[in-house]
């Protein structure tokens, strides 16, 4: 019997990676739930709704694509990297655009750079070579 390939620590990084993207999120969705009827009554922008929902779709997601790289899912190679990819410009026009607070709105720079470190080490870390033979294995 062939023991399966031993998960290569690039993949088990990403995969933690994701996992506590998702959890990130989770948390989110569950603060804005907690504290949904303040943002409603002084009109948060935007609304409540919308960004509880937000955060709950990119928790299902990340978790969805977590349990598909735990399970050597060859799609995951690509929709990792694509997906950090939207959800980057999603907080960043986030950012942009609703933050009315001057010092938050300089932190654009920062968080640019840590969801491209992110990106790039999520590409690195499932498309590199030594990566490849993992998920042909089952």
């Amino acid at each position: 019997m062939n023991a399966p390939p031993i998960r290569p620590r690039s993949v088990t990084m990403t995969l933690w990676a994701v996992f506590l993207l998702g959890g990130w999120n989770g948390g989110r969705a569950f603060a804005i739930g907690l504290n949904y009827r303040t943002l409603a009554a002084f009109q948060s922008i935007p609304a409540p709704f919308v960004r509880l929902s937000v955060a709950l779709v990119w928790t299902f997601l990340f978790w969805g694509l977590a349990g598909a790289l735990w399970r050597r899912r060859p799609f995951t190679r690509t929709a990792i990297p694509l997906f950090l990819i939207l959800y980057a410009l999603t907080e960043l026009s986030a950012l942009i655009f609703f933050v009315q607070s001057p010092s938050a709105q300089q932190s654009w720079r920062i968080n640019s750079l840590f969801y491209l470190a992110l990106i790039l080490f999520s590409v690195w870390g499932v498309r590199r070579t030594a990566v490849k033979n993992y998920f042909l294995v089952r």
